[in-house]
């Protein structure tokens, strides 16, 4: 089963050099069962509005935080994630951790 869809992803500090995003930890699949295993995240970004969503992490997250150190001051951004299991398949997108604006 795939793992439940995330929800309550936030960016956090938005500074020139970074963004902190934190988000929920998923532990149930989407029958409602308890996921066995390690789960994993991809976090995608979006120069706001241009629907351009791009993985970020070059290897699987296996927390529920990330620090996006490659944004460009000025930029605003848009971040979603998904989760997966080894054994299963990625979920859907989280909810858009709405426009982050870089100072």
């Amino acid at each position: 089963m795939l793992p439940l869809i995330l929800v309550a992803l936030a960016a956090f500090q938005p500074t020139p050099h970074f963004v902190a995003l934190k988000w929920n930890v998923v532990t149930k699949d989407s029958a409602g069962h308890t996921l066995t295993g390690t789960v994993y995240y991809n976090v995608y970004r979006d120069i706001s509005g241009t629907l351009k969503y791009a993985k970020l992490n070059p290897s699987p997250i296996p927390c529920a935080a990330y620090f996006d150190d490659t944004v460009v001051a000025g930029t605003s951004y848009d971040y979603q994630v998904t989760a997966f299991t080894v054994t299963g398949g990625e979920s859907g997108f989280s909810n858009k951790s709405g426009d982050v604006l870089i100072p």
